[in-house]
C-alpha cells in the first residue's frame, strides 16, 4: 500500500466537495484513468459495513499495530478508479441521486462503474435495482418490441417534423431503446442474458461513430466502442454472415407465387417473394417487416391474409433465433 501524503500541502481540492465528512471515520482514496490525480473521500465505517460485507469484514479485522491515516482517521487506499468509486458513494450516500441517474437517457453508461464495484463489494440491491431497469426498458418478446420500435418511430417523425422543438409530455412518456453498447456489458454485470438477443439486435443496427449520419439520432451518448470486449464484435460479424444466410435458405427472388383464391386474377403475390428479397437487403429487418406486414394493400382478402401470415412466422422465427445469429447459446443451427 501507498504511504497516504502527509496533511501539509495538500490541496483541497484533492477531497471530495460532496463526500468529505468531517465526522467520518475512514478515508478512502482513489485514482482517476489517468492514474495522476487521486481523491480522498472521508466516510462512515457504518454506512459502508452495512451496504457491503467486504467493507463489514474488513473494518471488523484485528487492526495491525501500526495503522496508516490521513487527516487523523484510518487510511485505505483504494484500487478502483475514482469516478466509478464516487458514483458508488453517491447512491448509498444520497437515495435521491438514484432516482436521477435511472430516468436519464444515459442511465446504463453512468451505471456501468458503479454496478461493476457494487458486484466487487458484494452491494446485491444495486445489481439488482440496475437488472429491474435494464428489463423494464428492453423487450424480451417480439410483442414488446414492437410496442417500443412503434413508441419510439413517433418520436422520429416528430424529431424530423420539428427540428428543434421540445418534445411535448405526451411524447416524453415514450419508450425508446437504451444505448446497447453499455447495456451488453451492465447485464452481464446484473445477469440479465434475458436481454442480450435485442441489445445485441439494436447494436448491430445503430452505427456506433458519433459523426455517423443518423436517420434519428438517440438520446443517448455514443459511448467509447473500445469498452466492448473484440470477441462481441466478432459476433456482430458472425451474425451479418448467420442472418443472410437465414435469409437465403426462405426466400428467392427469382420465385413467384400465384393467387389460390382467385383462379389468378389477383396479382399480388406476384410481387410478394422480390418483396422479401428486398426486406432481406434491410438493416432493421424486424422494423421493415412490420411496416410490409400492415402496408400491404393486396386484390383479395386471402392474399392479405397469406401475406400477413408469412411476415408474421418468419418475424417470430426471426426473433427465434437471435440467440444462434449473436452465438448467445449452444445451438450451432438455425431454427
Amino acid at each position: 500500500m501507498a504511504d497516504p501524503p502527509s496533511d501539509s500541502g495538500v490541496p483541497s481540492s484533492l477531497r471530495d466537495p460532496d463526500f468529505y465528512f468531517e465526522d467520518g471515520s475512514v478515508v478512502l482514496s482513489a485514482k482517476d484513468g489517468t492514474q495522476k490525480h487521486t481523491t480522498y473521500f472521508r466516510l462512515h465505517k457504518g454506512m459502508l459495513a452495512r451496504a457491503s460485507p467486504i467493507f463489514r469484514d474488513m473494518f471488523t479485522l484485528p487492526s495491525p499495530s501500526t495503522v496508516e491515516k490521513y487527516d487523523g482517521a484510518p487510511f485505505v487506499e483504494m484500487h478502483d478508479d475514482a469516478k466509478d468509486l464516487r458514483e458508488l458513494i453517491a447512491l448509498l450516500y444520497d437515495p435521491p441521486y438514484i432516482s436521477t441517474i435511472l430516468e436519464g437517457k444515459d442511465f446504463t453508461l453512468r451505471m456501468l462503474g458503479p454496478t461493476r464495484l457494487a458486484k466487487k463489494y458484494e452491494i446485491d440491491w444495486i445489481r439488482k435495482m440496475v437488472a429491474s431497469q435494464l428489463e423494464k426498458h428492453w423487450p424480451g418478446t417480439l410483442r414488446e418490441w414492437d410496442t417500443i420500435a412503434d413508441e419510439q418511430a413517433e418520436i422520429t417523425v416528430f424529431m424530423k417534423t420539428n427540428h428543434d422543438a421540445p418534445l411535448p409530455d405526451d411524447t416524453r412518456r415514450l419508450r425508446e431503446f437504451p444505448e446497447p453498447l453499455s447495456s451488453i456489458l451492465l447485464a452481464r454485470e446484473c445477469d440479465v442474458t434475458s436481454i442480450l438477443p435485442f441489445a445485441f439486435y439494436c447494436l448491430l443496427l445503430w452505427p456506433v461513430d458519433p459523426l455517423a449520419n443518423y436517420d434519428y439520432a438517440p438520446a443517448w451518448k455514443v459511448p467509447q466502442t473500445d469498452i466492448l470486449p473484440p470477441e462481441d464484435w466478432r459476433r456482430l460479424f458472425v451474425a451479418r454472415q448467420r442472418i443472410d444466410r437465414w435469409f437465403s435458405a426462405r426466400y428467392h427472388p427469382s420465385d413467384i407465387e400465384s393467387c389460390v383464391y382467385r383462379s389468378g386474377l389477383c396479382t399480388t403475390t406476384i410481387s410478394l417473394n422480390p418483396a422479401w428479397f428486398s426486406l432481406a437487403k434491410t438493416d432493421d429487418f424486424l422494423r421493415a417487416s412490420a411496416v410490409e406486414m400492415r402496408g400491404i394493400r393486396p386484390d383479395c382478402l386471402g392474399c392479405k391474409k397469406r401475406h400477413e401470415e408469412k411476415i408474421r412466422a418468419s418475424r417470430l422465427n426471426f426473433v427465434q433465433n437471435l440467440t444462434y445469429f449473436f452465438q448467445l447459446s449452444g445451438n450451432s443451427e438455425a431454427a
